[in-house]
């Protein structure tokens, strides 16, 4: 007899892929009557929040994700600001889902609008127009109230699309809070203020509601970004809580830490305490879901509106730390899913199916799947005992080489660890290295790890030896890291830049506190003797070294400039004439030029104002007349 199943307290499903044909079948077509249990649907979109509560046959909804719309600069109160998004437009997704659920003018109590950024209203002002809510919140904005120019976006232009879509329908206006204001405020008030007052805390159905960050000191105290005074809504029913977060983060200001400067979490953490399901702020970006925060409302559960992948990593192991099962919104596009279904019964579930439970049985080394005693499927990541596992729909997890979405990963073979950094590894009956990143993903191409640069071949294998990458060779060491500096392959040199590539052509190296310059052919063999570049000659030595100055090759003397280049015709070395022929050999002895004759001596220097034998040179160094020709002057001027 086996020794029970070990299950613990605290699971963390790091990523589970939902329970499809379940959830399917719930978003369906769900009728519009009362429910015993309350439930938060977060439609399954991309770095966009829509959310919806349903409670009793009543229906509300917090953001709305994006539409296709958005300025194109024609109006100057909406001019093109980079950074806008185009073209992602969600309308089939959030339309359709609310169509499914059955919410109508009749059932829809409320639109709330966290904050003017078109990833939470851009669509608003469709839902708000085939819907027809009875209240639509959002707090008053202007462009002034943010000071970063660059994140303006199009916040306005969607929320003037908002603000006119709840004044067409008649909607009930809300854009201030006061909690002993009516809920629903006096529309025929004369004071501006008190018709648009409202109190943040009302029912919806059997499910409570609470508007949170309703501060307005923004307005006197303009902050870097809109998330800042984004609006975050609690929800409570049956004894449970949830937070929907918005974009909320924990600083005003650009230079601001999240994790070392009181800010808008540390306030809300206090007010919040303990809440079962947390909607991440900002979908889990930088700047948001700080540890203290986290720490307070210790969530059972954490909802990401984003990639998994894109989770600021220290929010995702501080949620590991706190034992949170957590549900991004990709996984469940994935799984074709439509929607993550909070359920606020007697107890919290998702997607209205039980989570099955991990843990060891007697005789295996690997991790199991439960639901109570017996064995059931488990689809997605498990964290125990400290190590990270995936099920693959099966009641076992998964060993050795196993593709989960796009991505290649590795789990050993007889724990079922996930396996991240080195390993070496067999496939298709060879081994090889690998490399895995911190989140177990096979990598491919160039790699920085530790200080230094590998490439992982598109199966994944360490690269040794010469590579050529988009035109490009590069060497690796044996340990597969690239190599830089010099590099002797069998009996030739070849010079590897800083970069890792090869160097071709002139390349300047430094050593030993001097520099010098090479030539590399094309195959990246440094070159000797001489050569032709640029219309010029140059002379390498023997260890590929330019040389400069003078250079005697066989019986023949040759300048080469600092420059490198070959020198030919005239020469002055310190005050001192010299000629080198076109072929840049030095010449000696008589030479004509342009039919003056010069004499340079066996140096080479040329000679000047002086007597060569009988011919004379003058202080040009051209020759001027004979011996006897100057007896003939000399006489000639005596006899005057």
């Amino acid at each position: 007899m086996h020794r029970p199943f070990r299950s613990f307290d605290r699971l963390f499903l790091f990523a589970p892929m939902l329970m499809l044909a379940a959830a399917v079948a719930h978003a369906g077509a769900v009728p519009s009557i009362a429910h015993a249990d309350e439930r938060i649907h977060v439609i399954s979109l991309i770095s966009e929040d829509a959310i919806v509560l349903e409670s009793d046959g009543h229906f509300g909804i917090v953001d709305s994700g994006e539409d296709s719309f958005w300025p194109d600069g024609s109006d100057p109160r909406y001019p093109w600001r980079d950074g806008i998004t185009t073209g992602r437009g969600s309308e089939d997704e959030v339309l359709g889902y609310l169509r499914s659920l059955g919410v109508n003018e009749d059932n829809f109590d409320f639109y709330i609008g966290t904050h003017p950024h078109s990833d939470h209203i851009s669509m608003a002002d469709q839902v708000i127009r085939e819907f027809k809510p009875k209240r639509v919140y959002i707090k008053p904005y202007k462009d002034e109230y943010v000071t970063e120019p660059d994140r303006l976006w199009d916040n306005l232009f969607i929320y003037d699309r908002m603000i006119a879509a709840a004044q067409e329908t008649g909607a009930t206006l809300i854009q201030h809070f006061d909690e002993g204001a009516p809920v629903s405020p006096d529309q025929t008030s004369e004071d501006v203020v008190a018709r648009t007052t409202g109190n943040p805390v009302f029912m919806l159905g059997n499910m409570r509601i609470t508007i949170m960050n309703t501060s307005e000191d923004y307005e006197e105290h303009p902050v870097y970004d809109a998330n800042c005074f984004s609006l975050g809504v609690k929800a409570e029913a049956n004894g449970h809580s949830a937070f929907l977060a918005g974009d909320i983060n924990n600083v005003t200001r650009v230079d601001q830490d999240p994790e070392k400067e009181p800010g808008l979490e540390d306030e809300l953490a206090a007010e919040l305490g303990h809440v079962d399901v947390l909607k991440v702020g900002h979908h889990g970006l930088y700047r948001s879901n700080t540890w203290n925060y986290l720490e307070t409302l210790s969530p059972d559960f954490a909802i990401q509106t984003q990639r998994r992948r894109n989770m600021y990593w220290p929010t995702m192991q501080h949620l590991f730390e706190l034992g949170t099962k957590y549900y991004p919104t990709d996984d469940a596009i994935a799984a074709g899913v439509p929607a993550i279904v909070v359920t606020m019964g007697d107890e919290v579930s998702i997607n209205e199916r039980p989570t099955a439970t991990v843990g060891r049985i007697e005789g295996s080394s690997l991790l199991h799947a439960r639901v109570g005693d017996a064995a059931a499927a488990a689809t997605g990541w498990y964290w125990y005992d400290g190590a990270r596992y995936f099920f693959d729909n099966a009641d076992v997890c998964a060993t050795g080489w196993t593709k989960v979405g796009d991505d290649w990963r590795y789990f050993d073979e007889s724990t079922g660890v996930e396996r991240t950094g080195w390993q070496k590894l067999a496939w298709n009956q060879s081994t090889a290295w690998y490399h895995f990143d911190a989140d177990g993903v096979m990598d491919t191409g160039w790699h920085k790890i530790d200080g230094r640069w590998y490439y992982l071949a598109p199966s994944g294998r360490m690269k040794t030896g010469w590579l050529e990458d988009e035109g490009y060779w590069y060497h690796l060491a044996s340990s597969g890291a690239m190599q830089t500096g010099w590099y002797k392959d069998g009996s030739e040199w070849y010079f590897l830049r800083s970069s890792g590539r090869m160097a071709t052509g002139w390349q300047e190296v430094e050593g030993n506190n001097v520099t010098n310059w090479y030539f590399f052919g094309e195959s990246g063999r440094y070159l000797t003797g001489w050569i032709k570049s640029g219309g010029e000659w140059y002379h390498l030595a023997v260890d590929g070294i330019m040389d400069t100055g003078w250079l005697k090759e066989g019986r023949n003397w040759y300048f080469l400039t600092s420059s490198g280049a070959m020198k030919t015709g005239w020469l002055n070395r310190n005050g001192t004439w010299y000629h080198l022929r076109e072929s840049g050999a030095m010449d000696t002895g008589w030479i004509k030029l342009d039919s003056l004759w010069y004499y340079l001596y066996d140096d080479g220097s040329m000679a000047f104002s002086t007597w060569i034998g009988s011919w004379h040179v003058g202080s040009d160094g051209a020759y001027d007349m004979t011996k006897e020709e100057f007896e003939k002057k000399a006489a000639k001027e005596s006899a005057r």
